[in-house]
């Protein structure tokens, strides 16, 4: 059974940045271009262009932690996943589609605060991609307001 309301927020149309750090432990970013959930699993699979995660893939050999944080566009509800990589893996045509279908809702969001569509496809969208999968521990709020950073789930202890 996923945890609502903060498996509902990895299905909509939100921003998504993939973190982890290097031996000296700093941290790097890269943007996603969508989230892939599985049934009954607190697996995440996260997409990430070849182009922009090669520190990202070269951090995953020293250090297995990941992070993935959401944030919804229009209300700035957010959360990040952390938890222990699992996997890395060139995407299929399918999973590149499915990418291509997910910016442009995520643009459709983006553009209704003036974002250009185009510069958002140029932002996030590159081929060829990864697909990231990570087990998630941890789950914390992340919504500007009381409370932001505060541990909401920890799935460690449902196991």
């Amino acid at each position: 059974m996923h945890p609502e309301p903060y498996w509902r927020l990895l299905a909509e149309p939100s921003a998504f940045w993939g973190a982890n750090s290097n031996a000296e432990n700093l941290p790097e970013i890269v943007r996603c271009s969508g989230v892939a959930t599985k049934t009954n699993s607190t697996e995440l699979t996260f997409f990430i262009s070849e182009a922009f995660g090669r520190t990202f893939i070269q951090n995953l050999r020293r250090n297995s932690l990941i992070t993935l944080a959401a944030t919804c566009v229009p209300t700035f509800e957010s959360y990040q996943y952390k938890g222990i990589y699992q996997s890395i893996r060139p995407c299929t045509n399918e999973e590149e589609e499915w990418q291509r279908k997910y910016v442009d809702s995520f643009t459709d969001v983006t553009t209704m605060f003036g974002y250009s569509k185009e510069g958002i496809y140029q932002s996030y969208l590159h081929q060829p991609s990864y697909a990231v999968t990570f087990r998630v521990q941890h789950i914390f709020e992340q919504t500007p307001h009381k409370g932001t950073g505060n541990q909401v789930i920890n799935l460690e202890d449902r196991t």
